[in-house]
């Protein structure tokens, strides 16, 4: 992995560290890669790997420095975005989001160019930003996140979220905001909130911004953060989520940053989840100030018992303490996203709804996070519908055809095409009017933009559930077996829905 370090303000710019999986450490890794020259800005704060690139900001000078993901050779410098550097997010690939403090720049990753800004955001101190499905959401200085259209560029809607620091995404899809003693639930599909208070504060970032100390985890229902303290912090909370998207706190996970040298310890930086381990991985420094900052250490503690399964310390070449202020690990995208779609036959005409983690795969990024485009050879045998998280295949009259699925993931590309056969004797579709979405959010049932009564059957044909539904509800489904279940709801339509895990 690589770790994004702010530098010695005043003294030398930032740098790049790179941790081997073994533990070895190349110090200045940037330096080296270009001649011993140095890359970076003043104060560099955030980093991502997209395709085949890292990208880094810096609050001054060099403030994005565009690099080979592989061999760190620079290919792109900008000292101009607009304003101050923030976060950066690869949005497909044609182009990149960089947060400034003054809006967010879009960069053609194909021409390294500035091509403009998004529409909206001029004017606005952007910190963090995720993608869901076909929405970007980004937070602000200004007590609320923008959500963004990436395909026009354009801020669409704004949610109100006082005190908003940054966010991250469960392997679900939904967004949680770091609103100090708040966390804020973002539905990605219909903008619903909903708020949980936490017996902890998380910090806000925002007094020298740099990405929040707050991740979920890639492989179960749990959020991470850091707290302690406004200005630093030295314990990770758990909050567990529940099937119904809820959150409880996790009293059993207890961790407090070992002692130093001289003294304590404290975090410095963000807390990430790494991808390929499931660990969390975080940077520690002495309490205190001046000298104590020579003192680091890189931790890696495992997500369920909060133990530390490995400590690096870090020096410079001479295995002397420096004042490197390790600002944000930067992992590696290594794995190819695969597409585990098979081909469709229907012999009725019930449309069939799949969740996108169900059918991409990718062991280093989530896939609800995914760029996901779809096209239809021929629309009047079959409508195929992809709302950002949810396929929805529609059959209409016998016959057959197909459709090519494209997935970008986190700028890794796969496409595939699959084949869609209908038989059902003669049987042409009759649509009920509905703006109504039904999908699932692992074993819960969302029902979204209908009023009346819905039914859920297994496929033996015995209901194992209903509901009154006033607009948008939920149904637990926690006690169900893998497998497909039917939606019916009282207006006439009918859904297809299948529990993977």
């Amino acid at each position: 992995m690589y770790y994004v370090n702010e530098g010695w303000y005043g003294h030398d710019n930032g740098s790049i560290t790179w941790i081997s999986d073994e533990g070895d450490v190349v110090y200045r890794a940037d330096h080296k890669a270009n001649g011993d020259a140095a890359q970076l800005g003043a104060t560099s704060c955030y980093g991502q790997v997209y395709g085949d690139n890292l990208y880094v900001t810096s609050k001054q000078d060099n403030r994005l420095v565009v690099f080979d993901a592989a061999t760190l050779q620079t290919k792109a410098t900008f000292t101009e975005l607009g304003g101050d550097g923030r976060g950066v997010l690869g949005v497909n690939d044609e182009k990149v989001y960089v947060g400034t403090s003054a809006g967010i720049s879009v960069l053609n990753e194909q021409s390294m160019t500035i091509s403009g800004m998004v529409e909206g955001t001029a004017g606005y101190d952007i910190g963090m930003m995720q993608r869901v499905g076909k929405r970007i959401f980004a937070a602000t200085y200004s007590d609320k996140i923008l959500v963004i259209d990436p395909v026009a560029d354009k801020v669409t809607d704004e949610i109100e979220a006082s005190s908003v620091s940054g966010f991250t995404v469960s392997r679900n899809g939904m967004i949680w905001a770091n609103c100090g003693s708040t966390i804020l639930r973002i539905n990605p599909l219909t903008l619903v909130t909903a708020s949980f208070e936490i017996s902890n504060s998380l910090p806000s970032q925002w007094y020298a911004w740099k990405a929040d100390p707050f991740c979920a985890s890639y492989v179960d229902d749990a959020l991470y953060y850091a707290y302690g303290g406004s200005w630093s912090q030295n314990k990770i909370g758990k909050l567990k989520i529940l099937d119904d998207d809820t959150l409880e706190e996790d009293a059993s996970f207890a961790f407090t940053c070992p002692e130093g040298e001289t003294s304590t310890t404290e975090f410095y930086g963000v807390l990430q989840m790494n991808p390929h381990t499931n660990q969390l991985v975080a940077q520690t420094v002495q309490s205190g100030w001046g000298s104590n900052y020579t003192y680091n250490w890189v931790l890696f503690v495992d997500a369920e018992t909060s133990a530390v399964a490995k400590s690096i310390k870090l020096t410079n070449d001479n295995g002397e303490g420096y004042y490197w202020f390790p600002e944000m690990p930067v992992f590696t995208d290594d794995a190819m996203p695969e597409l585990a779609l098979s081909d469709y036959s229907f012999t009725s005409l019930e449309a069939e709804t799949i969740n996108v983690v169900s059918f991409l795969h990718d062991n280093d990024s989530l896939s609800v996070t995914a760029d996901v485009d779809v096209v239809v050879s021929d629309e009047d045998i079959a409508t195929v519908d992809f709302d950002g998280l949810n396929l929805t295949v529609t059959p209409l009259c016998d016959g057959s055809t197909s459709m090519v699925v494209k997935a970008n993931s986190n700028g890794k590309i796969v496409e595939k095409t699959v084949n869609i056969a209908i038989n059902t004797g003669g049987a042409v579709k009759d649509f009920v009017a509905s703006s109504a979405r039904v999908y699932l959010a692992g074993k819960v049932l969302h029902i979204d933009g209908f009023v009346g009564k819905a039914d859920v059957y297994n496929a033996m044909g015995a209901r194992v559930a209903e509901v009154s539904v006033a607009g948008n509800s939920t149904v637990s489904l926690a006690n169900c077996a893998c497998g497909a279940y039917i939606v019916r709801l009282s207006n006439g339509g009918t859904f297809k829905v299948v529990i993977v895990n």
